[in-house]
């Protein structure tokens, strides 16, 4: 009897298992079917008067969960692919930190945001300080500092050490007069450490203002110059210039031609990287520049995503084949139809699973049971 039970139950579940599992073989996905124009690759195409090209498409395996037509079987292929275009008249912008190089006129030019450097000891292309340290402590009767820079006044007046560009400025007392102060980059005796470009150089304040200030090719100017040797001459800690014929010494800055300098403030238009741009605004750390002009576009598409093009319109991306053959990609703008679409699909997946469930259960069950109804007991 109990066997004969076990039997009946094991075809039961035999058939349910085979009936979930026939469904499964005969049940076919939802297609994807959205209104829209194809477009293949390689073609280039035109949308309310802007021209696209469709390039790189490609169907790669799925790297997570969902992929496919937007719906379940996780590990799937999926197709991406890249929509370029050139966008005209579109406007852009650069921020230009403050201590930067940038390039302007074919040479280098430092930037400065709300100062300017003095022209006659701007840095060298390589941004080396040019300006001599300050060593000398007193000035002696009004004379000039050696290396410092020049007193202010003379014997009886307050004397004033020079640019000092690193460690202490030693300003001390001044000989028959009154104290000597420090000079701008030095605080009351201990000098401001120089940094590339500013350190040691008097500067203007210049509120709101950008700065250019070409930064001087020392090696291309002695290279051009026939008088003077090609390469500087480093001695008692300062950089000079050799002249051929006498092999006299001249200080570098002094030999060099003040640095050519150019400001402009918010609204200024002036040519930069081959076109016209705009001062837009200046900050503590930066000025903005704006301008207009052709920019190319590159635009990642995958199946489901939205795509907003350059006519301000918004795209859902299909693709209506799985055969790597076929790359064609449908652009629609019925993202909600797509939407409903894709929610059937999974909701054809989530029945799927249910089928495959009840089939490997049912199975189970019936070799289960089967098994148990056979097995050998006492009596």
């Amino acid at each position: 009897m109990q066997r004969r039970a076990a039997a009946v139950l094991f075809v039961f579940f035999l058939v349910i298992g085979a009936s979930a599992y026939s469904v499964i073989t005969v049940a076919q996905e939802p297609e994807i079917e959205v209104k829209g124009q194809a477009y293949q690759p390689g073609n280039n195409f035109t949308i309310d008067g802007q021209e696209y090209n469709l390039s790189e498409v490609s169907l790669e395996e799925a790297s997570s969960s969902g992929g496919g037509h937007g719906g379940g079987g996780g590990g799937e292929p999926t197709w991406s692919g890249t929509l370029v275009y050139t966008k005209n008249d579109a406007l852009q912008s650069e921020t230009l930190e403050n201590n930067t190089t940038v390039q302007f006129n074919n040479s280098s030019y430092l930037v400065t945001i709300g100062m300017a450097p003095d022209p006659a000891t701007a840095p060298t292309s390589a941004g080396n300080e040019t300006g001599g340290n300050a060593t000398s402590g007193n000035a002696t009767n009004g004379t000039n500092a050696s290396a410092g820079g020049n007193t202010t006044a003379g014997a009886t007046n307050n004397t004033t050490a020079g640019n000092a560009t690193g460690g202490n400025a030693t300003s001390g007392n001044a000989t028959n007069g009154t104290n000597a102060s420090a000079a701008s980059g030095a605080q009351a005796g201990n000098a401001t450490n120089a940094t590339n470009g500013t350190g040691g150089n008097n500067t203007s304040a210049m509120p709101n203002t950008l700065v250019f200030t070409q930064q001087r090719n020392v090696s291309a100017i002695l290279a051009n110059d026939t008088a003077v040797a090609n390469e500087t001459v480093e001695t008692g800690g300062q950089t000079y210039v050799r002249y051929l014929d006498n092999n006299t010494l001249v200080p570098l800055q002094e030999y060099l031609s003040p640095a050519p300098q150019q400001t402009f403030q918010p609204g200024d238009r002036f040519p930069y990287n081959n076109t016209t741009v705009t001062l837009k605004n200046i900050t503590e750390s930066g000025a903005t520049l704006v301008w207009r002009g052709d920019v190319v576009v590159s635009t990642d598409i995958a199946e489901g995503e939205n795509v907003t093009l350059a006519n301000n319109e918004t795209y859902v991306v299909h693709f209506p084949s799985d055969n790597p053959n076929n790359k064609t990609v449908v652009l629609s703008q019925e993202r909600k139809a797509y939407q409903q679409e894709v929610a059937q699909q999974e909701f054809f997946h989530e029945r799927i699973s249910g089928l495959w469930a009840v089939s490997i259960i049912s199975w189970l069950s019936a070799f289960l049971l089967l098994g148990l109804a056979y097995m050998p007991h006492r009596g």
